[in-house]
């Protein structure tokens, strides 16, 4: 998890205001949006949905993957490895988990049982799934992306710009990762050859891709996401708010952006116009959207999910058909 002066500011400040709030789910109204908010009490940082409309969460505290039902309800706790962080589901309902302290990634099938744990670089944090079925995860400790196909057996391993965060593909089967340390991305072709380079801005996190294959960064060192064309050349940086963290787009286009550094979720059109700023927790983080357009978020410092009640245009958008269901990759 990375700690910054930000980050403890922001932290401090809203638990000042909070102390007395309480967490019960509810209604409320702000930037003058009507919506429903409803909280569950779990820990979480990665998100992904399932073809039921099941959310699927790692728990960094007690090295679990946590199934709840579309409604909240707690369906299952799996253990995993320790410290698991992205996760990402297949077509056949498999969950991949990339596991950052033991330096693995397990696979669960849709019951939560555990099929394997595959071997990759040091420190793996995000994942993905490409339209072949291949399981894509970026190695922070290790500065590289490993490539592994869908029985676990590795493809390859290939070197990217430093601390690989966030990964998404798309629809041309490109691989494109975000280098928190380097301040760039990086993106690799089907067969993990460097395609570029591109310049983002300081610490980029999460990034999605949306219909018309540009690129959207979560820039987490400024106020800002970073929009790319295919090609990688930057078209425009709007204007979030502090501390942008993941991101997912929906099914119309609109994008959607955690504020880890300001508390809110940050909802965008196309064309980089806020729509709407949405007040949640301690430090949201990971985000999804199912298929009745609820946006769940993750704020692994206030021990809670969050759903915007049929806030977005959903599901959310993938840039090729199957077969990885959308809500994992991006966070």
């Amino acid at each position: 998890m990375k700690t910054n002066l930000l980050r403890l500011i922001s932290f401090y400040l809203v638990f000042l205001f909070l102390a007395g709030c309480g967490h019960n789910s509810g209604g409320s109204t702000t930037s003058g949006n009507s919506y429903t908010t409803s909280t569950y009490n779990v820990e979480a940082t990665g998100i992904a949905i399932d073809s039921h409309g099941n959310i699927w969460l790692t728990n960094k505290i007690n090295d679990t993957v946590i199934e709840l039902s579309s409604n909240g309800i707690t369906i299952g706790t799996y253990n995993v490895g320790i410290n698991p962080s992205g996760i990402a589901i297949d077509n056949l309902g498999n969950i991949w988990v990339a596991n950052f302290s033991s330096n693995n990634v397990t696979k669960l099938n849709s019951n939560g049982f555990v099929i394997g744990t595959y071997e990759v670089g040091t420190g793996p944090n995000g994942i993905a799934i490409d339209s072949s079925g291949n399981i894509w995860v970026t190695n922070r400790g290790s500065n590289n992306v490993t490539e592994l196909n869908s029985s676990g057996i590795t493809i390859g391993t290939y070197d990217v710009g430093l601390n690989p965060w966030g990964i998404s593909i798309d629809s041309f089967g490109n691989v494109w990762v975000t280098n928190s340390n380097s301040n760039n991305i990086t993106e690799l072709n089907s067969n993990g050859i460097t395609i570029g380079t591109y310049n983002v801005g300081a610490y980029p996190y999460g990034i999605a891709v949306d219909s018309s294959q540009n690129i959207w960064v979560a820039v987490g060192g400024s106020t800002a996401v970073t929009k790319l064309n295919s090609r990688g050349i930057t078209i425009a940086r709007y204007n979030v708010g502090p501390g942008p963290e993941g991101i997912a787009i929906d099914s119309v286009g609109n994008v959607w952006v955690t504020n880890y550094g300001y508390n809110t979720v940050t909802e965008l059109d196309s064309n980089g116009t806020i729509i709407g700023k949405y007040s949640v927790g301690f430090g949201p983080f990971g985000i999804a959207i199912d298929a009745s357009g609820n946006v769940w978020v993750t704020d692994p410092y206030s021990d809670l999910l969050f759903e915007f009640v049929g806030r977005a245009k959903g599901p959310q958008y993938w840039p090729y058909t199957g077969p990885q269901f959308p809500g994992g990759g991006n966070f």
